[in-house]
């Protein structure tokens, strides 16, 4: 007989966390909870779906009647169990994508402090809805988290565990379209203190295809692999005070590739953590990064009739 599994993971205060799993999974791909685990909308029985690119479009379509919806799973708040701080500065972090998002004409959907099976009850009700009429997916997690996983309420879950189900075999919808996935969490407990520069510049019709799987998919952190990832309890995260005034100011302008080139200078160049009391934690730096799977390039254009309920 298959034993038991433990995942042993050390998370962001610095405790050694163990995870109990039952025969057939594998640690923190798997990590899901004791109960019975939730499943992904069933797949597709096609071995073609309908899509409005054709093979050599430079830029996705981004004329649908509406925008697309996004996500925010804001989690502020967890169980005791797992001894993690409070998230003070994430409603401010909220609101100020709420209020971005609405201006681009998304229509947002925010839930609060889930737990893990009210999480996954969301994700498939966002992978059942059909986005034939939308120009994309958005979807933000502003949590804690480790390297390459996430907390909710009451327990943490691998970040694929986001993305596997709104591949195009199972949201035929979304296939051809952008899914942008934007996390702001740590992914473990390296910091970065900075190096002082200067600059010595002087001037100071194919019409079928077949596709992929994981395509069109892209992916921003706030921080890379086993770095902190720092918050204001006042202003809020570095990377979303970022992402909201660089997408504010460009998104009419720039696609959102070239966007996030820039949100990653701000958070580089302009930002740097406030702790003078603990001088280990004072003036760290941070770098955001982000990961394409895009084909082709993401640019937002206004649209003619707004969509920009906010569901709470």
């Amino acid at each position: 007989m298959e034993s038991n599994k433990n995942c042993i993971v050390e998370d962001v205060t610095g405790k050694t966390i163990h995870f109990h799993f039952p025969p057939g999974t594998d640690g923190i791909g798997d990590c899901v909870d004791a109960l019975s685990q939730p499943q992904s909308p069933p797949k597709v029985e096609k071995s073609e779906v309908h899509v409005s690119q054709c093979k050599d479009d430079l830029f996705y379509n981004m004329n649908h009647p509406k925008r697309g919806i996004s996500v925010i799973f804001n989690h502020e708040e967890f169980d005791e169990s797992l001894d993690l701080e409070v998230r003070k500065g994430t409603k401010t972090d909220c609101t100020n994508l709420q209020e971005t998002l609405q201006s681009m004409n998304f229509e947002v959907i925010v839930r609060n402090d889930l737990k893990f099976i009210e999480l996954d009850t969301v994700l498939n009700e966002v992978a059942a809805t059909d986005f034939s009429d939308s120009d994309c997916l958005l979807i933000f997690v502003l949590s804690h988290g480790v390297q390459n996983a996430l907390y909710a309420r009451d327990m943490f879950y691998s970040n694929n565990y986001l993305f596997d189900r709104f591949t195009p075999d199972k949201c035929p919808s979304l296939a051809g379209k952008p899914k942008i996935f934007i996390i702001q969490a740590c992914q473990g407990k390296r910091l970065d203190p900075g190096l002082n520069v200067e600059c010595d510049r002087l001037d100071a019709g194919v019409t079928s295809y077949r596709i992929p799987l994981y395509v069109d998919f892209l992916f921003a952190h706030s921080t890379i692999p086993g770095f902190y990832s720092w918050r204001n309890p006042v202003r809020g995260s570095f990377f979303i005070q970022a992402f909201c005034d660089e997408l504010n100011r460009n998104w009419k302008q720039y696609d959102l590739v070239t966007i996030l080139t820039f949100v990653n200078r701000r958070v580089a160049c302009d930002f740097e953590s406030y702790r003078p009391a603990e001088p280990p934690m004072h003036r760290q730096k941070q770098t955001s990064a982000f990961t394409s799977q895009l084909t082709r390039i993401i640019k937002f254009h206004p649209k003619t009739v707004e969509n920009n309920d906010i569901q709470k």
